[in-house]
This record gives structure tokens, C-alpha cells and sequence, in this order.
């Protein structure tokens, strides 16, 4: 501004010393009023009266009033430079009426309106921005002054009547009033509009919206009317928006093809121009972003907290006090981010004599726009946006326009385009033909050709336009424009010109290269969102090269574009999508289900890519965006077509679902389930999977086999509420490079701890110190959901994911044999024999399998009856008997010797059961249960003991007994473990806190005094169990969440099983790792088992075998013991330590024989 200052004065004295000088200007004015004052340049001659005498009249009776607006206007030189003109305007008012007192009054108004400016502009810091304000205020001053002096025709001396001159000079006064308070407005809507901190420190951050649906967004081509044409139309429009007293909304119906769209913008680059545009929102069908109703009001909101100052205050106490509203039903969005903080604008008196205006295009266009329109129409009919007004277009289609017409009479104007005069519009059509092809000069009779075929409808001018210039050469062209008016007769409308223009395209080809062609076209007007050449490509390789789809574009560049060289690829409008999916249309009619059947195979394909921490993240515990290059990483990992992929498959299946597709979606589910949720995690789109498993669903009902792929959404929808609930907003979910403790156990001394991991290990810790002994136990394949150790300690066994158990010896950490291979899906819980001699693992295959813990073999058939997945497993002390746990909701007791099931389901919980365990003196089970109860039941007679255990706050995931039977030991999402009164029932003392994350496993030690817990945040933690305070640090050493854990019978050791594919097993002393983690399972660890003897672990595991380890050497003992068909769930030895337990996601127990395998 100082600048600005400096320049404006030495232009002003350049020229008063270059004008020539007048008597008058040599005159010596009144004191402090220099006569460099009054420019030469703004002097206007008045007849009868020199400027010496104007001066002398308007100094002398109104000097001191007229010396403060002059002193006011130094600060402003603009104005400066016109106080000539105005002290020439009161003198001409002086000598006429002679109402000194009056025009004293309005030059301390316009003293007092300067410095007001003045101090605006130096407090908001707008010396800058407020420059072309001031001169526009000049310029009226200006022009209203000269208006004065040209309509004085007084002579001098002529008197009026007083009540004439007071109106003369209110007129007068009025007029310049008006002048300095739109400069004001103009001022504080500049202020208003400068909120980029408040912006940028809260309301950008949350506030959701769509910026591709802005009206200018470059991310969609949209033009503007052609200039000289639709001015009558833009004229009404511009009437409206700038008449106070107009209604508050104005709806622009039209057929497909006649602008609206194109209207819509040119109103929008009018309205910016008058600063009066607030918001806008150009529905578009192809773009995800901009057809979703539930980003209407959000983006209106956000666009609207950077038009004004006060709306964006108001906004950011709204969004403080409840963040969620985005996401809310229309009705509260409207009221909390529209009408709201629009009243405060309202109550603050800001927006003076404007009206800003929203503008919504194409509604049509919009998924379930009534959803959003009917609330909004009713608060504009209730004036409770009074002061706002909205430009609506839309095609004329009937509940729409029900919608607005139930509103009518509240004020809002319609106009039908297509009902203009067809010769208005062909004048409009013959303009824009003449301008866009005139560099091919074609001849009058061409243009009046083309421009009666497009009718009313400017899209088929637009699309002859692009057609004939297609960028290939002048003489190409030529061809073209001359082919078009010789085949007119083929092109009598929109649809025959898209075949003239198909048939050159493609028609030409070879039969291969045809259908090739047809496969990109359909292709692109199939797909989610607009996608780039290298994309469309790789959804259709290998039988599409880039260097195709390329081509196909630049020949169709009449139907298609593309912003950017290299960028998405965009319909030009969406009656070429009718065109195609009309039943008129035979030649080029898409089939809409075998091509989304066809994108959804290729989705699949391509989703093989994702992995296991696919975007090699160091931990899950550090925020996505405080991870250096994350979003480098996740683009380079995750790149635009598996991305694409993530995002969409759903919406493919939907339209194009067989029988065959179906089978395959439970495939990739099972498979991909839990890395495509990780992926849509990094991709921050994790809230949208529920609705696309949701959709799966819907769209299998019919299916024969429906229950199963309901199991399976629904556990990947649980997993979706957990992470949501507690970890998703900045860390990303499930499978993650950091280990998580699953399955927790201390060796039968108490001496080792066992944990199986998400990071598909097992670990074994020194009970006492906390240390890791030896590295991870690694083989399985995927998660480790259970481990458990032998009677003897010597053994572990581990449950995994991969659907394999694997036996580890607990002293070396080797692998004892091969994977127990068997369950058809996950291995949940595995556990030891009493004796040492079998393991029982359960599985979500609904069965459970026995196996020899020396051989690996599994003993007998699978036990079979459970109706969901076996998710836990457990010996009774003799050995007599296995107790699993389901996803069923019971409790199932089984014969270990017949594998007969004993009596009827134990039912009660209301949701999962997630963990069961005997009683040491074998007449009672407790269980846990996602319904965050625990229950102690009567083995004898199935009857649930007392009233269920409550008081966790989130699902019940791992119980233990104490070895004296008196306590359980409870572990928890909520992320406590908790120490309850088997007599009584009652919680003992306060929960056990600590872990940062959810409690997955929990086991007494052998002599009852310790606790050790595995959880999420892949540690373990070993508690007094009196106290409940935490013994010494945490043990730390899996690479992913600790899913089992289990001590040695005499208490020395711990094993664990972890998702890292690894057991490990861990001085309970020293707490440190004893010798190299168990490998060999090839999924996560899910259960791990010491044998009674201590010498051997079982683990059970998502491979879906069982694997019994030498807990000495840590060698894997004899072959992994397979049989299940899903991933293992739990394992235990039986007391003799001959048999083993296991529990699997296939619904079956299996019962092993630990000596044959």
C-alpha cells in the first residue's frame, strides 16, 4: 500500500507540473489546503464561475469540513486524486440551495466513511488486496460528480425551492453513500473470504467434500457458452442473482444435449466476476466423487467457510463439537453445516445488499438426489437459508421436478431450456458452428447444413466439431466436414451420428482388432471412475497393449477426452453412454453383465498382487502420516490399477454376478480377505468396505451356498468394526510388519513363555526376565492363532492361519516333523493332551482333528458338528474328554477317544466363543465370548454355573484357570486383563492395565502366581497374580501380533505363536528368547500347546496344520500334521500327552496321535 502511495503521488505532482497553470491555481487558497490539492486534471469548468471562485465559495463556507475528507483522503490516493471533483459537487449544491448545514453533515460523512476504509484496509492487512476496491470507489465518486456538473444548467445565482434543494442534495448525498458503503461490502467480503488459517488449522482438515465437482475443476473439461451466444438466457439469469427481490431459487430444466451444463458455467464465471458465486456442485455420473449425494452438503459447507469468515467460525464450533456430522443423513447435514452457521452470517449483518448464490448442475446425474434435494427444497421454502440462492439444473425427469414444484410457491422460478424457439437456439448453433470451424472455412451451405441436424441441440454441434477436427490434418478435416454434409441424410440425429462416428473408428479393422476395440470402449464406459490408457490396458491384459487404448482415444476423441496427456479418460457427455446401453442401439449395444463380469475377473487377477504388509511398514504403531514417504509408498506399492481394483470390484460383481463369480469371491476372500482390508486401510477407504461386503451379500442371497460366504463377510465386517472403533483413523489395520501377540502359554514349570504372532511365528521367553529366548520359531505361512506347550515342557505345539499345526522343540526352537496337515480353513486353538501323547486343534473348518503328537498323524475322523468355526480347544485334565468353543455360539463336549459328541451344545453366550478351558479338576469349563461375558458351566450336566461374568467392555478373547482352580483370568479387546472368583463370580481387585492394545491370550503359570498376556501390541507381559502389578518390562522380539501363548508344566518356559509365522519360546526366569524361533509354518500362528512332559509344543496354525516341535532342540518333530481344510484355531495335548486336540475354522475337532502324526 505504501508503494501503491508512493507511485499514485509522484504521478499526481507529475502532472499538475506539467499542466498548464490558471490564475486560479496560482490564487492562494485558504490556509492548510495547498493548491496542488484540487488537480488540474480533475478540474471541471463551470459556466459563470471561475475555479478560483469555486474554491473560494466551497473553501471558505465548507473548508474545515472539506479539509478533514481531504486530510482522510491522503492515506488513499485514489480518492485523493478525485477531491477536486467532489469540492466542485458541493459548491454547485452550496450556491443552489445555500443548506450549509447539510452539506457540512455530509462531508463529515464522508470524513468519517474514509478513515473507516482507511482503518479496514491497515487492521485486516489488505493494502494489497484492497487497491481495485478504492479505485472502483474513486471511479463512482467520479462518475457521479460528472454527472452533476453535466446536468447543472443553472446560471449563477438561481435559487430553488428549499424542499426541491434538500432532495437534490439527499439525492446527492445518497448517492454517494451507496458508492462507499458497496466499497465497504466489497471490503468486509474480501475479509470474509480471508480465512485461509482458520481454513487450514481445522475446517480443510475435516471437512469431507468433493473438489472435483467444483465448476472449476481440472479434473473435468468444462466450457462456457461460446461467446454471443445464449445471451438472452444468461441476461435473465444475471437479472435474477442480482435482484434482491427475486425468489431464492431458479430451476434450469432440459432435454440430454441442450448446454445446461455449459450455461451452468458461464453463470458460475458471471456470478464469480460480481463476487456473489458461494458455492458449487456439478454432478457428473462418471466420477465416484461427484455423483455421491452425501457430499452435496459438505462441499456447499466447505466452499462456503472460505466465501465467509463468520460461516467458517460458526462451522469450526459445529465440527468441534461433533466431527461425525459429514457423515450424517441429509436432513442433519443441512441443518448443522448450511443453516446453522448461515445464521450467524445472517445475525452478524455481513452480507448487506448481496445475495450469494449455490449452484447444482445436472442433479439428474446424481445417485439418489432426492435423498439430499427434498430437505433442502424445504428449508429454502421455509426460508431458513433466506439470503442465499440456488441455480439448479437438471434433465426434466419427473420426481425431480415433483421435488422443486412442491416448493413452488415459496419463489422458485423454472425455465424449460428446450421449450426456446428452435430458430433462438439454430441462431445460437449457426454462431458457434461458423467460430469452431472456420479455420476449415467451410461454405455457408455446409453450416446451415449442420446446423439444422443438430436441431435444438447443442451437443450434436459440439460433437460434429470435435468429430470433423479431429487432430490429423487439415485435409483430413476437410474430408470430414465434406463426408458429414454429404451423408447427412445417415445423421439425422444424435445416436446415427455416434454410429457415422463408431464406424470410422473401428469398422475399418481386422475382426481381432475390432473386438479388441469394443473391449477398451466398453470397458471405459463400464468402469468406476475415469481411468488412464496404462490402466484400461492392464484391467484387459494380456489381450490389450497401452499403445491401443491410446489410439482408439485420439480417434474418439469426439466422444472421449482425456485433461492431461498421460490422464484419466472422460466421457464428453452422458448421452453417449444412453447411446450405448439403448435398445435402439444394435450395432454397438454393450452387454452390461458379461463386461462387469469380465472387470471383475480382472480385478481379481490383479488383487492376487496384494500381500502381507504390502507397503513393508516398520511398525502399526507409528500414524500413517508420521511414517516418512508414506504416501510415496503406498502409491508406489499400491499402484492406480490395483488400487482401481480395491476400490471397485464390488460394484463390478454386482452387475455381472454368475455362478462362477461367485465361487470365486468366496476364493478371494478367503485368500485376499484381510490384505485387501489392509489395503483399503492405507488407502484411507477402510469405512466404504463395509458396504461393499454388505453388497456381496445382498447379491448372493439366492445363491445355494450363501451361508458360507456370509461367514466369511462376517468376519471380515467384525474385523472392519474393530478397527474402526479402535485404530483405523491414522494407523493402518490387520496384517502389519509389527507383531502381535495372538496365543499366549507358560511352559508346564512356569519357567517359558510361548506366543504365536501375526507376523506367522512362534516365540519362547524366559518366564522371569522377559527376554526372548533363541529367535522366532518360523514355518507357518500366516498367522499363529494358538500355541500351547507339552505336559513335559519340551514341545510346543502351534495353530496357524495357513491351516497347518506345527511341533517345535521348546529347548532349540526346530521344527519336530512336518506341518499336521488336515483342516480345510484356519487352525484357531490347538492344546496338548494331559498325557503329552495328542493334540486337539479346532478350526474355522467347524471341525476338530486329534493327532499323535509323536507322529503327527491325525487320529481318527474329524469331529464334526459344530455349525460355524471352531475357535477354541481344550483337554480336560484326564484326558477323557475335549471342549471346543464356536463361532456358533455354543460350547461343544466331545469323547477324546470315539470323538463322539457328549450330550447337547452348551448354549448361552450371545456371540462368539472365543475361548474355553477345563477346570484342573475337570467338572467345570469357562468360556469367553465376543459378548463380552465369561461363563462357567457344569461339565456334567452342560449347566451354566451362576450368572455370566461382566464387566470387560469389549470382547472376551483368552480364559484361563488357575491351577488351583479358585481364579480365572480373563483377557480382553478392551484391553485389560481381569482376575475373577470362580465361587463367587466376583472380579477381583481392578483391572490389569498395561497393553496398548488388544489382549489376545492369557495363561497362569504352573504354581498359580504369575500371569502372562499376549497381545496386539506385540508384546507380552507377565503379572503378579496376587497383586496384579506387571512384572518387569514388557518381552518384545515378534515381528507381529502375539496370537498364543503357554508355560511349560513346570512353569520355566513360555511359548508363543505369533502372525510372523514363528514360535518362540522364552526363559520365564530371565525373560529372555531361548534359542532361533520355531520355523516352518507358513501362516500365522494361532495356538500353541506345551506337552505334559514339557518336552514338546504343538502349534496350530492358519496353514492349516498342526506341527509339534522338540522344545530342547526346537527342531520340528516328524511332518506337519494336515487334515483340516480352514485355518487352526486352538491345540492342546492331552494330560497323557499321547493324543493331540485341534480346533479349525473347517467346523471340526481333530483328534492327532502325537507318536504317528
Amino acid at each position: 500500500m505504501r508503494k501503491f502511495t508512493r507511485n499514485m503521488k509522484n504521478m499526481l505532482k507529475k502532472g499538475n507540473k506539467s499542466s498548464p497553470t490558471s490564475p486560479s491555481q496560482s490564487a492562494s487558497p485558504s490556509p492548510g489546503i495547498p493548491s496542488e490539492d484540487i488537480p488540474a486534471a480533475r478540474t471541471v469548468s463551470m459556466e459563470g464561475s471561475s475555479v478560483a471562485q469555486v474554491q473560494s465559495v466551497a473553501l471558505g463556507i465548507l473548508g474545515p469540513a472539506l479539509g478533514l475528507f481531504k486530510e482522510a483522503s491522503v492515506a488513499l490516493p485514489p480518492l485523493q486524486a478525485v477531491v477536486g471533483s467532489v469540492f466542485k459537487c458541493f459548491e454547485i449544491y452550496q450556491t443552489i440551495s445555500g443548506n450549509t448545514e447539510k452539506l457540512k453533515a455530509l462531508a463529515n460523512d464522508l470524513t468519517s466513511r474514509t478513515k473507516f476504509l482507511q482503518g479496514i484496509l491497515e487492521k485486516e492487512g489488505l493494502e494489497s488486496s484492497g487497491e481495485p476496491l478504492i479505485q472502483d470507489l474513486a471511479h463512482d465518486l467520479e462518475k457521479i460528480c460528472t454527472n452533476v456538473t453535466v446536468s447543472q444548467h443553472m446560471g449563477p445565482g438561481q435559487k430553488l425551492q428549499i424542499d426541491k434543494n434538500s432532495q437534490t442534495i439527499e439525492g446527492f448525498q445518497k448517492e454517494i453513500q451507496d458508492a462507499y458503503e458497496q466499497c465497504k461490502m466489497k471490503l468486509l467480503f474480501t475479509i470474509e473470504r480471508n480465512t485461509e488459517t482458520i481454513l487450514r488449522e481445522f475446517v480443510l482438515q475435516s471437512m469431507r467434500h468433493s473438489s472435483e465437482a467444483f465448476h472449476d475443476s481440472d479434473i473435468v473439461n468444462r466450457t462456457p457458452c461460446h461467446p454471443k451466444t445464449r445471451e438472452d438466457i444468461l441476461s435473465a439469469i444475471e437479472a435474477w442473482a442480482i435482484d434482491a427481490s427475486s425468489g431464492p431459487g431458479y430451476c434450469m430444466f432440459g432435454m440430454a444435449g441442450t448446454g445446461k451444463s455449459t450455461i451452468a458455467i458461464s453463470v458460475c464465471r458471471m456470478l464469480k466476476a460480481k463476487n456473489v458465486l458461494a458455492a458449487t456442485f456439478f454432478c457428473s455420473r462418471q466420477i465416484p466423487e461427484c455423483n455421491n449425494y452425501r457430499l452435496i452438503i459438505p462441499t456447499f459447507s466447505y466452499q462456503l467457510a472460505r466465501f465467509s469468515k463468520t460461516f467458517a467460525m460458526s462451522l469450526k464450533g459445529i465440527l468441534t463439537s461433533d466431527p461425525d456430522i459429514v457423515i450424517k443423513i441429509p436432513e442433519v447435514q443441512i441443518e448443522k453445516l448450511l443453516i446453522e452457521p448461515w445464521k450467524a452470517v445472517i445475525t452478524a449483518a455481513q452480507m448487506g445488499i448481496y445475495h450469494p448464490v449455490l449452484v447444482l448442475d445436472a442433479l439428474d446425474e446424481c445417485q439418489d438426489i432426492a435423498k439430499v434435494l427434498q430437505p433442502l427444497v424445504s428449508a429454502i421454502s421455509k426460508d431458513q437459508l433466506q439470503g442465499l440462492k440456488f441455480f439448479i439444473t437438471s434433465r426434466p425427469e419427473s420426481k425431480i421436478q415433483a421435488e422443486l414444484k412442491a416448493y413452488s410457491a415459496s419463489g422458485m422460478k423454472e425455465f424449460i431450456l428446450h421449450n426456446v424457439e428452435e430458430d433462438i437456439v439454430q441462431k445460437d448453433i449457426f454462431v458457434y458452428l461458423q467460430k469452431e470451424l472456420q479455420e476449415i472455412s467451410p461454405t455457408p451451405e455446409q453450416l446451415c447444413l449442420l446446423t439444422n441436424l443438430s436441431k435444438q441441440l447443442f451437443i450434436y454441434a459440439a460433437t460434429v466439431v470435435r468429430f470433423v477436427k479431429e487432430p490429423d490434418g487439415m485435409s483430413r478435416q476437410k474430408t470430414r466436414l465434406l463426408d458429414c454434409t454429404k451423408n447427412a441424410a445417415r445423421m439425422v440425429d444424435l445416436e446415427a451420428l455416434y454410429v457415422k462416428i463408431l464406424d470410422d473408428a473401428i469398422l475399418t479393422k481386422i475382426e481381432k482388432e475390432m473386438k479388441d476395440d469394443l473391449n477398451i470402449l466398453y470397458t471405459i464406459v463400464s468402469v468406476g471412475r475415469p481411468l488412464t490408457c496404462k490402466t484400461i490396458a492392464e484391467l484387459l491384459q494380456p489381450e490389450v497393449e497401452v499403445e491401443t487404448v491410446s489410439e482408439l482415444i485420439k480417434k474418439l476423441s469426439a466422444v472421449f477426452y482425456q485433461v492431461e496427456q498421460h490422464g484419466p479418460i472422460l466421457i464428453f457427455h452422458k448421452s453417449f453412454y444412453d447411446f450405448l446401453s439403448s435398445s435402439k442401439n444394435s450395432k454397438y449395444k454393450y452387454n452390461a453383465v458379461t463386461q462387469h463380469e469380465s472387470l471383475t475377473f480382472s480385478c481379481f487377477q490383479i488383487m492376487e498382487k496384494l500381500c502381507f504388509n504390502i507397503c513393508d511398514l516398520s511398525s502399526s504403531f507409528i500414524k500413517d502420516d508420521d511414517v516418512p514417504g508414506f504416501k510415496d509408498k503406498v502409491s508406489k506399492k499400491i499402484p492406480e490399477t490395483l488400487n482401481y481394483c480395491c476400490e471397485f470390484w464390488t460394484d463390478h460383481f454386482e452387475i455381472g454376478q454368475t455362478d462362477q463369480l461367485f465361487q470365486k469371491v468366496q476364493e478371494i476372500l478367503i485368500e485376499k480377505g484381510i490384505y485387501w482390508l489392509e489395503a483399503m486401510s492405507l488407502l484411507k477407504l477402510l469405512p466404504r468396505c463395509s458396504k461393499m461386503l454388505d453388497a456381496i451379500l445382498k447379491t448372493s442371497s439366492n445363491k445355494a451356498d450363501h451361508s458360507s460366504i456370509e461367514r466369511i463377510v462376517s468376519y471380515l465386517q467384525n474385523l472392519i468394526r474393530q478397527f474402526i472403533n479402535d485404530w483405523l483413523p491414522e494407523n493402518t489395520v490387520t496384517v502389519n510388519v509389527s507383531a502381535s501377540v495372538y496365543s499366549v502359554q507358560y511352559s508346564p514349570m512356569g519357567d517359558k513363555i510361548g506366543t504365536g504372532c501375526d507376523d506367522d511365528t512362534v516365540r519362547i521367553w524366559d518366564a522371569r526376565t522377559g527376554s526372548q529366548i533363541g529367535e522366532p520359531l518360523q514355518g507357518h505361512n500366516n498367522l499363529v492363532s494358538s500355541v500351547a506347550f507339552s505336559p513335559d515342557g519340551t514341545r510346543i505345539v502351534s495353530g496357524s492361519y495357513d491351516r497347518t499345526l506345527r511341533i517345535w522343540d521348546a529347548r532349540t526352537g526346530a521344527q519336530i516333523g512336518v506341518p499336521l496337515q488336515g483342516h480345510e480353513d484356519w487352525v484357531r486353538s490347538v492344546t496338548f493332551s494331559p498325557d503329552g501323547t495328542r493334540i486337539v486343534s479346532g478350526s474355522n473348518d467347524k471341525t476338530l482333528r486329534i493327532w499323535d503328537a509323536r507322529t503327527g498323524a491325525q487320529i481318527g475322523v474329524p469331529l464334526q458338528g459344530h455349525e460355524d468355526w471352531v475357535s477354541s480347544v481344550a483337554f480336560s485334565p484326564d484326558g477323557t474328554r475335549i471342549v471346543s468353543g464356536s463361532n456358533d455360539k455354543t460350547l461343544r463336549i466331545w469323547d477324546a477317544r470315539t470323538g463322539a459328541q457328549i450330550g447337547v451344545p452348551l448354549q448361552g453366550h450371545e456371540h462368539w466363543v472365543s475361548s474355553v478351558a477345563f477346570s484342573p479338576d475337570g467338572t467345570r469349563i469357562v468360556s469367553g465370548s465376543n459378548d463380552k461375558t465369561l461363563r462357567i458351566w457344569d461339565v456334567r450336566t452342560g449347566a451354566q454355573i451362576g450368572v455370566p461374568l461382566q464387566g470387560h467392555e469389549h470382547w472376551v478373547s483368552s480364559v484361563a484357570f488357575s491351577p488351583d482352580g479358585t481364579r480365572i483370568v480373563s483377557g480382553s479387546n478392551d484391553k485389560t486383563l481381569r482376575i475373577w472368583d470362580v465361587r463367587t463370580g466376583a472380579q477381583i481387585g481392578v483391572p490389569l492395565q498395561g497393553h496398548e492394545h488388544w489382549v489376545s491370550s492369557v495363561a497362569f503359570s504352573p504354581d498359580g502366581t504369575r500371569i502372562v498376556s499376549g497381545s496386539d501390541d506385540e508384546t507380552l507381559r507377565i503379572w503378579d497374580a496376587r497383586t496384579g502389578a506387571q512384572i518387569g518390562v514388557p518381552l518384545q522380539g515378534h515381528e507381529h501380533w502375539v496370537r498364543s501363548v503357554a508355560f511349560s508344566p513346570d512353569g520355566t518356559r513360555i511359548a508363543s505363536g505369533s502372525n510372523d509365522q514363528t514360535l518362540r519360546i522364552w526363559d520365564v526366569r530371565t525373560g529372555a528368547q531361548i534359542g532361533v524361533p520355531l520355523q516352518g509354518h507358513e501362516h500365522w500362528v494361532r495356538s500353541v500347546a506345551f506337552s505334559p512332559d514339557g518336552t514338546r509344543i504343538v502349534s496350530g496354525s492358519n496353514d492349516q496344520t498342526l506341527r509339534i516341535w522338540d522344545v530342547r532342540t526346537g527342531a520340528q518333530i516328524g511332518v506337519p500334521l494336515q487334515g483340516h481344510e480352514d485355518w487352526v484355531r486352538s491345540v492342546a495335548f492331552s494330560p497323557d500327552g499321547t493324543r493331540i486336540v485341534s480346533g479349525s475354522d473347517d467346523q471340526t475337532l481333530r483328534i492327532w496321535n502325537v507318536r504317528t502324526g
